[in-house]
């Protein structure tokens, strides 16, 4: 699970597993894992909306390098959206 991978290699110093060094690279990481997740599963947008719930309640980050709030934002965005890859990727996207 990439949640794990991120946090292994944050915990022991290694160089970021992602190869990006930008602000949001560790909220881009947790909100494909859990996107991805999210869309394995069912098919309808209520559905999604149910498992974005379920995800809600249960994450627990295992340290602070992404700021919980933004991530759910992040996740409600692209349940919401037609492509929620796109969201994901324009909101973790450093500025240009």
């Amino acid at each position: 699970m990439l949640e794990k991978e991120v946090a292994r290699y944050l915990a022991t110093g290694e160089s970021d597993p992602l190869g990006c060094a930008f602000p949001g690279n560790h909220t881009l990481a947790f909100a494909c894992e859990a996107y991805s997740r999210i869309l394995e599963r069912p098919r309808g947008k209520a559905e999604r909306h149910a498992l974005l719930r379920d995800y809600a309640r249960s994450s627990n980050l295992p340290y602070d390098t992404v700021d919980r709030a933004e991530l759910l934002d992040i996740l409600t965005d692209a349940v919401e959206s037609r492509n929620g890859w796109r969201r994901i990727l324009a909101r973790c996207s450093p500025p240009r």
